[in-house]
């Protein structure tokens, strides 16, 4: 998706971040709101004209569950 942030905002949030790839913008909403910021979804229409993914369905899936796991131990 397409995450826009306030420039304050996101300097604020960018030094915190420990996760990439698949999960990157769900720990900026997450850390986003736990500062008090509104989050407000926006649908937006994208197509992907390539075929080639890059997606490793169950790496991809594993490696994000470990970062969510990291996540709720970081924010307890």
């Amino acid at each position: 998706g397409t995450i826009l942030i306030e420039r304050v905002l996101a300097q604020s949030l960018l030094p915190e971040l420990q996760s990439g790839a698949y999960f990157f913008s769900t720990e900026l909403i997450v850390l986003a709101s736990r500062k008090g910021a509104r989050v407000v979804e926006v649908p937006v229409d994208y197509s992907n004209p390539r075929a080639d993914s890059k997606v490793r369905p169950l790496h991809d899936s594993m490696q994000v569950l470990h970062d969510m796991w990291t996540l709720r131990s970081r924010l307890r």
